[in-house]
């Protein structure tokens, strides 16, 4: 019983960390595409909507996490 537990805590402890490390990856990816389309001066309606998705994929994991 006490190795299940063991077993089961390192388990969470991996997804948590794992959550948090994709949801930290979209907002990277999330700060790239917004510094990247801001320098070049123009903003199209496909990057924004690309970013709201990353964006929200980032939230997502952030809240699976926690």
């Amino acid at each position: 019983m006490n190795k299940e537990i063991k077993n089961t805590k390192k388990i969470a402890v991996g997804l948590f960390l794992l959550c948090i490390c994709i949801a930290f990856v979209c907002f990277g990816i999330f700060t790239y595409i917004a510094f990247l389309h801001n320098a070049n001066g123009y903003t199209n309606e496909r990057i924004i909507a690309v970013s709201k998705i990353v964006v929200l994929i980032g939230i997502f994991f952030l809240i699976l996490a926690f």
